[in-house]
């Protein structure tokens, strides 16, 4: 079980009040599946014989470069996988420091602490150091004391003041030696003795070595990212320098400072590396009499920031690019790296089960068997679609449309199609696709800025390859905004989400060929021409029953039949107003994505519930994408951080009434909580019988039977049979044994 502790940081007048809330378990953790990538390396250490990598996706735990590592993730208790630092104490226990989370992991145990600053907001630990009963942490407002014993674990003090350094600086690295403390923070290098932490709170106790001293020049800058020591020497590195600390002279010696972009030093079995990069290549080396000595090629795009030794190898962690490590006189990459991309653009799945992802960082990806296939790279992949005969599209952001099969990859853009650029009025080459639909016989994207006024392509996908099975729909047929941001599709209508200016539905006909049967309208935030809560729109979805769903800056929109306007729907508080993403399942709960969580709104109900990064297992409370996905029942959720799956309330689903079941059978209620659920899709009607044919509950599918009757009276335990009414009044029946236990 993994416990919770949550701390508060709240600066005041240079002071640091402590507010320690009580532990609490979260019980949504285990729902979630998570898929990440570990291709940002924060830092490497060495743990029971194992080589630990601490990723902005998590934790690898590597124990040889064929075998696939094991990971720990927020899902494992550990609360976050923006991950800083980690470092194993005297008594064999791991401890980690992410965003705004502590972790001990001791065996299968976690205790997580959640640390929150003044604000609320999660606070960034960058990097942590064991001594004795005490942590040291540095964190983005300074040093924290963090004490193991007291009450369970506790922060008992911070430092935000030293020397002449600017206040409450980030702290980067954290270095102990002897009775001295060194950190290195966003306002400079500070050194104090650590023999009285009281007066440690004293800006006097400590020595500043800073940009502004004249003496102190050779930093080239204030941001000091690393410290380290080596023998009587300590090396500390900034964006624009590698330097080395004369306390006797207070001076600081430039051990190199040749057109840096970034660098950083690291102790590694007692010798000092360098990682650096430069204008125009990155290295990485040995440190040795104030000279560098390098020991890899030119490294083209991968940034060295980490290394270390082991297995007789030598690994090396970069900025972007994942684990490399030594074979022979090359570095070979890592194979286990997680998904080819951090922040999801957007998700689909194929026929056959296979997931397919769009990234910001250039790629997209496709997963088969829990294996990436990552050489897919386009500009940008902002969209991905697959059609009924399981192919694979991805839009990308200024390359048009690629198809992605098994022997080749067809390209479309304005040579061979009607998708139109923006970049200038001659070529229209630079196509941003702002959406990609299909309903399973013709494909429609939306392109962003139009050059010719017609911003959403149709192609028909029995044959993409000739470009008379490609239109255009736009200015001549009432769609006047080649702003387009987003769209959807239902049988016969598309609905085109604008920049500003509110939201066109057009009415396509049988045959969407036929320009005579178009017609699209505009819905607007005046009261007279549809009432939506905005005009920027950011989401559009039907919902089964065909209902128009907007999501929008300011929240969320649904057309009301009765009024034929759309009506705001109320939305919790806690997940604000920025709808980036809508999606529905079959039953008709509604999905909404935010920059503040994932909420669900029952179809029965109306109410919402809502999940974030600190109540659930889901990645990161910044959601840009949603995909249902029917045959497994699972919702995938895009994040900044990667991909979530939460399974739905259907385990094997079906949409075939005859065929549904009621798990978990037997139905064991323990102490509380315990539900039961039935695998039916689509929406329904649940009764439960007694084996005498008394009817015992009545309840929409979408609500789990928690083992009462009517009355609100727990039910023995026994036999019950149930029946499930489709809307179409069809029955699918079956046998559940509940046990009290």
């Amino acid at each position: 079980m993994d416990m919770v502790k949550t701390i508060k940081i709240k600066i005041l007048i240079g002071l640091a009040l402590l507010l320690v809330g009580a532990p609490e378990t979260n019980s949504q953790t285990g729902l979630w599946q998570n898929l990440t990538s570990f291709s940002e390396i924060r830092r490497l250490r060495l743990i029971d014989g194992n080589l630990y990598a601490a990723t902005s996706g998590g934790i690898q735990i590597i124990s040889s470069h064929l075998k696939k590592p094991e990971t720990i993730l927020n899902t494992d208790g550990i609360g976050t996988v923006d991950i800083y630092d980690l470092v194993q104490d005297g008594s064999g226990s791991v401890w980690v420091a992410g965003n705004g989370r502590l972790a001990k992991i001791e065996g299968k145990s976690v205790q997580s602490y959640l640390i929150l600053d003044r604000d609320n907001n999660p606070l960034p630990l960058y990097c942590l150091v064991n001594d004795g009963e005490f942590i040291w942490l540095g964190s983005d407002v300074g040093l924290l004391l963090f004490s193991k014993n007291d009450d369970g674990g506790q922060i008992q003090d911070s430092y935000l003041l030293f020397d002449s350094l600017a206040a409450d600086p980030a702290v980067y690295d954290i270095l102990l030696e002897n009775d001295s403390l060194w950190i290195a923070t966003s306002a400079g290098l500070a050194v104090a003795p650590r023999s009285d932490l009281t007066q440690l709170k004293a800006p006097e106790s400590w020595k500043g070595f800073y940009f502004e001293n004249d003496r102190h020049r050779g930093l080239g800058n204030d941001t000091v990212t690393s410290v380290v020591k080596s023998g009587n020497s300590v090396y500390a590195a900034t964006p624009r320098a590698i330097v080395r600390v004369d306390l006797v002279a207070d001076t600081i010696i430039s051990v190199n400072a040749d057109s840096l972009f970034q660098a950083k030093v690291r102790s590694i079995n007692d010798t000092v590396y360098y990682f650096r990069k430069r204008a125009s290549n990155a290295d990485f080396g040995l440190i040795d009499s104030d000279s560098l000595k390098p020991l890899s090629v030119q490294l083209d795009t991968q940034t060295p920031v980490e290394g270390a030794s082991f297995l007789g190898q030598f690994w090396l962690g970069t900025e972007s690019d994942g684990l490399f490590y030594t074979d022979g006189d090359e570095y070979v990459p890592f194979s286990f790296m997680g998904l080819p991309g951090v922040s999801n653009t957007d998700i689909a799945t194929r026929s056959n089960g296979e997931l397919i992802a769009g990234f910001s960082n250039r790629v997209a990806g496709i997963m088969s068997d829990s294996v990436w296939n990552s050489n897919l790279f386009f500009r940008v992949s902002s969209s991905v679609m697959a059609d009924s005969a399981g192919g694979a599209y991805i839009g990308t952001a200024g390359d048009g449309i690629w198809r992605i099969d098994i022997k080749q990859r067809p390209h479309y853009d304005r040579s061979n199609s009607t998708l139109i650029g923006n970049n200038d009025d001659t070529s229209f080459f630079f196509i941003d696709i702002k959406g990609l639909e299909n309903n399973g016989r013709y494909l429609y994207a939306a392109c962003y800025r139009a050059a010719t006024g017609y911003p959403v392509a149709i192609a028909d996908l029995t044959d993409l390859n000739d470009r008379a099975n490609w239109d255009s729909l736009g200015a001549e047929d009432g769609l006047n905004d080649i702003y387009v941001s987003c769209l959807a599709l239902d049988e016969n209508r598309v609905a085109v989400g604008t920049e500003q200016n509110g939201l066109y539905l057009c009415d396509m006909g049988d045959d969407p060929f036929d320009h005579s049967q178009r017609l699209c309208t505009l819905y607007t935030s005046d009261f007279d021409a549809g009432d939506l809560v905005s005009n920027t729109i950011r989401s559009v979805k039907f919902d089964p029953e065909g209902n128009l769903w907007v999501g929008t800056n300011f929240g969320l929109s649904r057309w009301d039949v009765g009024f034929e306007k759309f009506v705001e729907v109320e939305m919790p508080a806690a997940a604000g107003t920025e709808i980036s993403a809508l999606q529905f399942d079959p039953r008709g709960n509604l999905y909404v994505g935010t920059a503040k969580g994932l909420a669900r709104r029952d179809a029965s109900t109306g109410e919402f519930e809502l999940f974030t990064s600190r109540n659930s297992g889901l990645l990161s409370d910044h959601v840009s994408s949603l995909h249902f996905e029917v045959t497994t029942g699972l919702l995938y959720v895009g994040t900044d951080r990667g991909i979530s799956a939460r399974p739905s309330m259907t385990s094997n689903p079906t949409s075939d009434v005859t065929q549904v079941i009621a798990f978990p059978n037997p139905f064991l209620i323990g102490s509380g909580g315990n539900r039961l659920f039935f695998n039916y899709l689509k929406p329904a009607v649940v009764r439960l019988y007694s084996v005498a044919g008394e009817l015992v509950r009545e309840l929409p599918i979408n609500s789990s039977w928690d083992g009462k009757n009517e009355s609100g009276e727990d039910v023995s335990s026994g036999v019950y049979i149930f029946l499930v009414e489709d809307e179409d009044g069809n029955f699918g029946r079956g046998k559940v044994l509940l046990v009290r236990q």
